[in-house]
């Protein structure tokens, strides 16, 4: 906090090792490769299951903003929502079958 109130109020910039050190990016890319790395990452993020995505953003959204208790109830609801689900039931299967899962577009 008393670092980026530092650089906010006092408009300085952040080099890009600030930046991953303060941990407002993950990791630097260099210019040439942004484009790979972004479209790997896409591709990544779209091979999931899209429920199952959906509910950990969710998920580690509302770790910042809630208490244990409300967290773990948070979770349970989540995982007795995905546990009979159709992607829950094509990862199981994926993985019995040694293939990679493919969920609904």
């Amino acid at each position: 906090y008393k670092l980026a109130a530092q650089k906010l109020l006092l408009s300085e910039p952040i080099s890009a090792a600030e930046a991953v050190a303060m941990g407002l990016v993950n990791h630097i890319v260099e210019d040439d490769k942004v484009m790979t790395v972004a479209g790997a990452a896409a591709l990544r993020l779209a091979s999931l299951p899209p429920e199952a995505m959906a509910a950990t953003k969710r998920l580690l959204k509302a770790a910042y903003m809630s208490g244990l208790s409300e967290q773990r109830k948070l979770e349970e609801e989540a995982a007795s929502h995905l546990e009979g689900s159709a992607e829950s039931k094509e990862a199981f299967s994926a993985f019995m079958e040694k293939r990679q899962p493919k969920f609904a577009e």
